[in-house]
């Protein structure tokens, strides 16, 4: 290890308790979807993010050597043998995509085979929507999974030996797609595959992706030395594109780059790696690791040098980090494997690590993966930029912080934040000229402004100095640190625009006592918000932001009622007159300088007078009477209603010029008299504000509105809470419920009348009224006889209730007197054997009528009837062979009747109405509702329900209603 390095821990060391990474693997490489991990029983598992088994599928008959994934198509490249021995090797191509479909629908079989989805089994076939890895649409077999592409490696003219190294590069010609999408057709040669030999030869290998493409070899290079035997091929790097295509080769004893298309050899180093995976291609760079350290190669030269001592066993690049496998050993012979990641560029380790028995170490999901032999899984996953910077700032190192943010390239506002704090860092150990550096690099995201206030708490200075980048006029700023901002402002008065944060110059500004200074530069920042501020916080001056508030309104009425809402407090108090007068006219409808309408509801400004009430019902009162609709109408009429019923209006002191209160002196007199005046304040006042609670409530409900412009049941709470009872008798009045105000309070007359009002039924009143309220005088303790009687006699003159019911009421009270019901029952009894003889009498006559139609009824059934008609009864002729005779009596000619033979015409019309009647009466007794209506509305319910029963309304089921009733013959 290099000690030109520094150590940090910005890597976090996680440990996944259960995972599906096989223990016979050989190779492993990341795919956009899944880890692909070869095996050495020819296997290929896919393993998810968590390490776990999504699928598995043979790709060769023996042995996995290598697997690569090729992005752009979605392809896995593998390198395997088909038996033992070198001979059978062979390259495929596999269209994963299929694959994970396949596997998919066989671990959830289709359910219902009549309606196939897309991913579901349909026949033999998995169906796929689209093309997957560059084929035409089509179907995955359901059996073993097959290639997309395969070639064998070696023939006659390309001599066996052990597959040692493979590098793969994909590329478009012929008018490909490179887009990486699997949604289209490739055609032209589409990877370039080299495969690295123990014997020292390349093979080279020319992938055509379109439908009717194969994988053919295009040649060979030799990369064994002349004079030496060690020649295996260990590492293998693809660079460029189709039309310039490089290819890197680490031998063991040589470092090469061959140029693919003049086919010419360059010698990089005469130094090779004889550890697979101990090369890498980083930023167009070569990098090779050796014991001595790691050496970086270009196309055409070795390009430099880290010292970084150690046995190497393999190295990965992970972003901007080198990771870098190497091998200790201890004094007592213990061999253990060391994790370093490296930030080459800034000279730091990230992490570094220990494991005692290391079987694979790999980057995947943005973290390095480690094996152990155990079958443990480790991950090694960096931490935020954040914490990494957090780190560097605690140990004072900003210049490395600075780089490593430049590395990852940050935002200009992150660098920009670096720079701010190694400033702000120089400026607490009072390195002043070197903190202004770094505060004019963060110009752009840190404003001058800033810098100002970081000098104006800063000592004077003993030696003139200059702000840099300001103009010389302005040089002794910094030794006046006090008069920096004035200094500043005068320069800023000859610009157009501000160039330096306006926000904080007015924090800065307020803060060193200079209000006249920062009201400019809000006003020159167009921030009316601050203006105000400014105004009545710093400056005070109220009668100032009022005028200011005025011209506000005249461009924009809603930014003024913001304004005002936000800050009104104050005004409210020092100047409530003009403010008051201000906010009657935004709550009453106007129109802005854009000719927008515009009117504010006073709901927004009711916190700002919670001292003063009193204004607030001044308010309230001018915009109601002098807007029509004003917004927010009915809390308008709430708060006013509560002010109205407020017992006192207790309220600091008042301005001198206001009408109320009017020469009252101000501080702690005018509060005391005040008080003194409000407590004796008579309760003819009070009543006065009582009748205009009143007359608020009349005018908000005429009587042409079915409903109030308040709401109603509010109103009810508020006069309830403030025992209004001239305000409970009206909305009671108004809502139709006098039960609720005239019993509560015995007045017995009025009760009376309002049940006559609202108990007529034939109006749609409520007849239920008469009961309660008849109730109400049965259960008073005291002599209600005269209120009884009155009830009783407007019970009977309108048949309202049942006599029965009513003497059922007058039982309960023990105390009431037979003189006071005698003559109503009496008359009662009179009333009712009258209607008892006209029934007996209209049952006798209906009991002979029906008596007759039955025994004409048998006889027509059991007799015959004799016809000594001699004259046709519609043409008075005599009768004429042929002739009809009718049941009736009635005889006719035949050519009398026409086509009309099957009733008599004379008898037919009545039979007819009788016909008519009957169905009425039955689609009648179907209509429940009409007879629930009648029975809610009718005071006698009891000759409601045998008028329906006399109907067949009791008599009706489902059967019977159904059939269509017709005439009969």
């Amino acid at each position: 290890m290099s000690f030109a390095f520094k150590k940090f821990n910005f890597f976090v060391q996680n440990e996944t308790a259960s995972n599906g990474f096989p223990k016979n693997s050989t190779c492993h490489t990341q795919g956009s979807s899944a880890l692909f991990v070869g095996c050495d029983n020819g296997s290929v598992h896919a393993l998810d993010e968590s390490f776990n088994l999504l699928y598995t599928f043979n790709a060769h008959g023996h042995k996995v050597l290598e697997v690569l994934w090729l992005e752009g198509r979605r392809l896995l490249l593998t390198v395997g043998v088909e038996e033992p021995g070198f001979s059978s090797s062979s390259l495929k191509l596999w269209d994963v995509d299929k694959i994970s479909l396949a596997k998919q629908a066989q671990q959830q079989p289709t359910q219902q085979p009549q309606q196939p989805k897309s991913s579901g089994w349909t026949g033999g076939s998995v169906t796929v929507s689209g093309p997957v890895g560059g084929n035409a649409a089509g179907t995955v077999p359901s059996g073993p999974p097959q290639p997309f592409k395969s070639v064998k490696l070696f023939s006659a003219k390309y001599p066996e030996s052990d597959v040692t190294a493979v590098a793969a590069k994909e590329s478009v010609t012929g008018g490909g797609d490179s887009s990486g999408s699997s949604s289209g057709a490739v055609g032209g040669p589409g990877v370039t595959v080299a495969v690295g030999l123990g014997s020292g030869f390349v093979y080279l290998l020319s992938a055509d992706l379109s439908a009717k493409g194969k994988i053919v070899h295009t040649g060979k290079i030799s990369a064994r030395p002349e004079r030496e035997d060690l020649c295996g091929v260990y590492g293998l790097q693809l660079q460029g594109d189709a039309d310039l295509l490089s290819l890197f080769v680490v031998t063991e004893s040589q470092t090469l780059s061959f140029n693919l298309q003049t086919n010419t050899k360059t010698m990089l180093d005469q130094q090779g790696s004889r550890v697979r995976g101990c090369c890498a291609l980083k930023a167009s760079l070569l990098v090779v690791a050796r014991e001595a350290g790691l050496f970086d190669y270009s196309l055409d030269t070795r390009a430099g040098c880290t010292v970084f001592e150690g046995v190497k066993t393999q190295l990965e690049v992970l972003r901007r980090f080198l990771l870098v496998v190497s091998r200790d050993t201890s004094p007592s012979g213990v061999s253990t494997a060391v994790l370093s990641l490296l930030d080459v560029r800034n000279r730091l380790v990230a992490g570094s690590f220990s494991v005692a028995d290391v079987r694979h170490v790999m980057v995947a999901w943005g973290a390095v993966v480690l094996i152990t032999g155990s079958g443990r899984l480790f991950t090694f996953t960096e931490l935020g930029l954040a914490s990494q910077l957090e780190s560097l700032f605690k140990r004072s190192l900003h210049k490395l912080a600075l780089d490593v943010a430049r590395a990852v390239r940050v935002d200009a506002a992150t660098e920009a934040s670096i720079h701010t704090q190694w400033a702000d860092h120089l400026y607490s150990k009072g390195e002043y000229d070197a903190a202004m550096a770094h505060y004019i690099e963060a110009i752009g995201c840190l404003e001058p402004s800033t810098v100002i206030r970081r000098f104006l708490d800063a000592p004077p200075h003993t030696q003139p100095r200059s702000i840099p980048g300001s103009p010389a006029h302005q040089g002794p700023c910094l030794c006046r640190p006090h008069h920096a901002a004035a200094e500043l402002l005068h320069e800023a008065e000859g610009r157009a625009s501000l160039k330096f944060d306006a926000e904080t110059a007015v924090k800065v500004l307020r803060g060193a006592g200079y209000p006249d200074q920062a009201l400019w530069v809000a006003h020159q920042a167009c921030q009316p918000e601050w203006m105000l501020e400014i105004m009545i916080d710093d400056m005070g001056d109220y009668s100032q932001a009022i005028s200011f508030l005025v011209e506000v309104e005249g461009n924009s009425r809603a930014q003024c009622a913001e304004l005002v809402r936000k800050y009104g407090k104050a005004l409210v108090t020092h100047r409530p007159v003009d403010t008051t007068r201000l906010l009657g006219e935004l709550c009453t409808m106007g129109v802005d300088t854009e000719g927008t309408a515009y009117a504010a509801s006073v709901a927004d400004f009711a916190h700002l007078y919670s001292e003063r009430p009193t204004d607030l019902m001044l308010l309230c009162e001018f915009i109601l009477n002098t807007s029509s609709a004003p917004a927010s109408e009915p809390l308008l009429y709430h708060t006013l209603l509560q002010l109205y019923l407020t017992g006192r209006m207790d309220e600091g002191g008042r301005d001198s010029r206001g009408p109320p209160g009017a020469g009252r002196g101000r501080g702690g007199a005018a509060a005391t008299a005040t008080a003194a005046a409000v407590d004796r304040a008579s309760a003819e006042e009070r009543m006065r504000r009582r009748e205009r609670a009143l007359e608020l409530l009349s005018s908000g409900w005429p009587s042409h509105l079915p409903s109030p412009k308040y709401d109603p049941d509010t109103s009810l709470l508020l006069c309830r809470l403030s025992d209004f009872h001239a305000g409970l008798v009206f909305l009671y009045d108004k809502l139709r419920l006098p039960r609720e105000v005239y019993m509560s309070t015995g007045d017995h007359s009025a009760l009376i009348a309002a049940t006559i009002k609202y108990g007529d039924g034939s109006k749609g009143g409520d007849t239920t009224l008469w009961g309660d309220v008849l109730e109400h005088f049965v259960a008073q303790e005291g002599d209600c006889t005269p209120w009884v009687s009155r009830m009783l006699e407007l019970i009977e003159q309108g048949s309202i209730l049942p006599p029965l019911v009513v003497l059922q009421m007058l039982a309960k009270n023990k105390g009431l007197q037979m003189r006071v019901v005698r003559g109503y029952v009496a008359r009662q009894l009179q009333a009712e054997s009258s209607e008892v003889a006209r029934d007996r009498e209209a049952i006798s006559r209906l009991a002979s009528e029906t008596a007759s139609m039955k025994a004409e009824l048998l006889k027509l059934k059991t007799k015959a009837r004799v016809f000594q008609n001699s004259r046709c009864s519609a043409s008075s002729q005599p009768l004429d062979l042929p002739v009809v005779h009718f049941l009736c009596g009635h005889s006719f000619n035949v050519r009398a009747l026409g086509d009309s033979d099957s009733e008599c015409p004379l008898c037919g019309p009545d039979f007819k109405r009788v016909l008519d009647i009957k169905r009425s009466m039955q689609i009648a007794a179907m209509q429940q509702d009409r007879f629930f209506t009648e029975l809610r509305e009718n005071a006698d319910g009891f000759a409601v329900v045998a008028e329906h029963f006399g109907r067949g309304l009791m008599n009706m089921t489902n059967a019977a209603a159904n059939p269509v009733l017709g005439p009969s013959s």
